[in-house]
C-alpha cells in the first residue's frame, strides 16, 4: 500500500472524526475541521461524517478514500481534498446514514425484520413475559413476514436484511402470530406477533431514549401526548386526536377493515415512517398505549393499534 495513500487516510481521520470532538476545542485539528464544517453550515458536533475508509480504486491504479455521511453534503469531499493536499488520490461521499450496532443485547427500537435477504423490515417494539416468564419481543405481524403467509417458527433477524443483517443476525423465531382479516368487511384491531428469543437476555426492557417502561396505560383518552422510538424516525413525540377506523392496504395482500385505532398527528414533520412498524407507543407517564403500524403521508398521520387487545390476546405484560 502507497505510504502516502495511508498517510491522507489517517490525516483524514484526525481531522473529521477526531478534531471535531476535540474535548478542549483548541488543537490546531478542531480549527481546520470547524472552518471545512462551517463553510457546509455544519458545527463540529452536527458533523454528517461518521466514517473514513481506504480501499482500492475500481476505475484507475492505486487507492481513494471514502467519506462515510449521514445525509448528503455536496462539495465536502472536495473541500477535504484541498485541505489534505490530495493529488491525484480521490476522495468519494459515500451516504451511509448513521452506523448501528448489531450486537447484543437489542433494545426498543432496533431494527428488526423476517429472516430472509430482501424480506419484510420494521421495528422491534419491546422486550415482554408471559405467564411463565418467557422472553418475547413484540413487533409487528408484517414485520417479520408477508401478512398471512408467516408460520410459526419463521426465522427472524435483528438487524433487519435492509439494514444489513444476516443469518448471524438471526435473533429469534415468530413464536405468535395474528391472523388479519382481508376483505374490508370483517373487523381487525390489531397487527402484531410475538418472536420467541433464541437466547435469553439477548434483548434488554424498555425502549431507546427511554429505557424503562411503566407497563401500559388501561385506557387512552383523545388530544393525550405521546411519542415512539422507531428505526427510521427515531424519538418522534405527537398527540393521539383521532379515534379511527379505517382500510389499511396490504401491498401484494388485500385490503383489511382495523377499528377504534389511534390517530397521531405531529407538525409540521410525521410523526413515523416507513420501518418504524412496531414502535411501541408511550404516553407521557411513559405507559405503552399503541403499536404504530400505519401512516398516511399526505397528511403526517400515523396509526398505532391499542395496546389492551394485544397484551389480552398474547397474555403477555412489559417488562
Amino acid at each position: 500500500m502507497a505510504s502516502s495513500a495511508y498517510d491522507l487516510y489517517v490525516r483524514a481521520i484526525a481531522l473529521l472524526l477526531k478534531g471535531p470532538r476535540d474535548p478542549t476545542q483548541e488543537s490546531r485539528t478542531f480549527e481546520i475541521s470547524h472552518l471545512i464544517l462551517t463553510k457546509f453550515g455544519y458545527k463540529p458536533k452536527d458533523s454528517p461524517v461518521v466514517g473514513v475508509s481506504l480501499s482500492r480504486s475500481e476505475d484507475r491504479p492505486g487507492y481513494e478514500l471514502s467519506l462515510f455521511l449521514t445525509r448528503k453534503a455536496p462539495g465536502i469531499a472536495g473541500a477535504v481534498a484541498d485541505y489534505l493536499r490530495a493529488g491525484d488520490t480521490p476522495i468519494r461521499e459515500l451516504i451511509t446514514g448513521a452506523i448501528e450496532p448489531t450486537g447484543r443485547p437489542a433494545t426498543g427500537g432496533d431494527s428488526l425484520g423476517e429472516g430472509k435477504a430482501n424480506g419484510e423490515s420494521g421495528t422491534l417494539g419491546a422486550l415482554v413475559v408471559d405467564a411463565a416468564g418467557k422472553e418475547l419481543i413484540l413487533t409487528c405481524h408484517h414485520v417479520v413476514g408477508t401478512v398471512n403467509s408467516t408460520n410459526r417458527g419463521s426465522p427472524v433477524w435483528q438487524p433487519s436484511a435492509d439494514k444489513g443483517g444476516g443469518t448471524k443476525d438471526r435473533i429469534g423465531q415468530v413464536y405468535d402470530i395474528e391472523p388479519i382479516v382481508m376483505g374490508g368487511i370483517t373487523a381487525n384491531s390489531f397487527d402484531a406477533a410475538l418472536v420467541e428469543l433464541d437466547k435469553p437476555g439477548s434483548v434488554t426492557p424498555g425502549v431507546q431514549s427511554l429505557r424503562s417502561l411503566a407497563g401500559s396505560a388501561v385506557g387512552t383518552y383523545l388530544r393525550t401526548d405521546v411519542s415512539k422510538y422507531g428505526t427510521n424516525t427515531k424519538s418522534t413525540s405527537g398527540r393521539y386526536l383521532y379515534r379511527s377506523t379505517y382500510l389499511q392496504h396490504y401491498a401484494g395482500v388485500g385490503d383489511a377493515l382495523f377499528v377504534d385505532q389511534l390517530g397521531i398527528f405531529k407538525r409540521p414533520k410525521q410523526f413515523s415512517d416507513g420501518g418504524d412498524s412496531g414502535a411501541v407507543v408511550l404516553n407521557t407517564a411513559n405507559e405503552a398505549v399503541g403499536l404504530l403500524f400505519a401512516h398516511a403521508k399526505d397528511i403526517n398521520m400515523s396509526f398505532a393499534n391499542p395496546i389492551q387487545p394485544i397484551l389480552t390476546r398474547f397474555g403477555v405484560g412489559f417488562v
